[in-house]
């Protein structure tokens, strides 16, 4: 005879969804109890006992500011030589400057629009310490 799931589920008792967990009665390591990592926002009532028991809502902000625009001047001279040598390598003029969380980002603007980079203009673009290279058309990216 196989398995019937019918007669384990009359058999056994089985119980989804729900974990009730103490909260603050976790000793720490400090030998006390650690209020401090609760999902309760910790209040003292009129009769100076803590009341654990209400529970903490937390606000988040979904808007992540990944690069801000900044003008040539602001760059280092180390990062305006950078910029001009990607123009002369590419042959275009940049357009837009950002101070990343990872770096810098420059825009690049093609006049006649290159669909790709040939292993010389890759050489010197590395040389010059580039994270990566994106290409749409009339525009080159680079982070740096």
């Amino acid at each position: 005879m196989g398995f019937d799931i019918q007669d384990y589920l009359k058999n056994n008792k089985i119980e989804l969804g729900s974990v009730t967990k103490a909260v603050g009665d976790t000793p720490y390591k400090g030998g006390h109890n650690d209020i401090r990592k609760t999902n309760y926002d910790v209040k003292i009532k009129e009769d100076g006992k803590l009341d654990l028991y209400t529970h903490k809502t937390i606000m988040t902000e979904t808007k992540l500011n990944e690069a801000s625009d900044i003008e040539f001047g602001e760059l280092k001279s180390e990062q305006q030589k950078q910029v001009q040598a990607f123009e002369k390598i590419l042959g275009g003029k940049h357009t837009n400057l950002w101070d990343g969380i990872h770096g810098y980002i420059v825009t690049i603007k093609v006049p006649n629009g290159r669909e790709r980079l040939m292993s010389d203009d890759l050489k010197k673009l590395l040389s010059l310490k580039i994270r990566w290279v994106e290409i749409t058309g009339q525009e080159i990216y680079l982070g740096f």
